[in-house]
């Protein structure tokens, strides 16, 4: 279910540092919001909701890297029914499956995938969204390209050229190989999560 509101605080803004402390403590200088997403269910038995944010970035800890990346924060937040004070608390749940999907990637050396450059997984506290819920940071390396589609289909990879269309077709059959061989598929989350590089001809 769509939601207007923010579910982050207002100070997550360019120029706010924000401390990472996997694998080591660093730091990272928000550059600019890209975007926020909600996906918030009718009750928290069936799937836990949550909100994420997305932020371009730069290693605060090193001046002399130049690299932009993305910071990504997840978080746990009510059900609709949970919104309800004597439902939000018992909703509480330890959720990380895409921190540990950026962990087994990194672990294998994935060749498919940005890299995960740093991390950190907490608990709410008492004023968020839900008390003793998750929340987890995620900063992963930016790639070059475009995605070849969005949540409504693949409209960026049918504006291709046929040729275009043809080697992105060979190139994805490749990735996949090798996705294989390190024993990682990726789940069917459509062509938004491809991310195709047209001048190195790369994903």
């Amino acid at each position: 279910m769509a939601d207007s509101k923010s579910w982050f605080p207002k100070s997550l803004k360019k120029g706010k540092t924000v401390k990472l402390t996997e694998p080591v403590s660093s730091r990272w200088k928000i550059v600019e919001k890209v975007n926020e997403h909600v996906e918030q269910f009718e009750d928290a038995e069936l799937h836990p909701s949550l909100a994420s944010a997305k932020f371009l970035c730069r290693d605060a800890s090193d001046p002399s890297n130049k690299k932009d990346a993305y910071l990504r924060i997840v978080q746990q937040i009510p059900s609709v029914k949970g919104e309800f004070p004597d439902h939000v608390s018992r909703e509480a749940t330890q959720f990380t499956p895409e921190l540990k999907a950026y962990q087994t990637l990194k672990e294998r050396k994935s060749p498919n995938t940005p890299k995960l450059l740093a991390w950190q997984q907490e608990t709410q506290d008492t004023s968020g969204p839900v008390p003793r819920g998750w929340i987890t940071r995620i900063v992963f390396e930016r790639v070059e390209g475009f995605p070849l589609g969005d949540e409504y289909g693949a409209g960026a990879f049918w504006k291709q050229s046929p040729d275009t269309q043809m080697i992105i077709r060979r190139v994805l059959i490749e990735e996949f190989s090798l996705a294989a061989k390190i024993g990682v598929l990726p789940p069917d989350e459509g062509p938004y999560s491809a991310i195709w590089n047209n001048k190195a001809q790369t994903m």
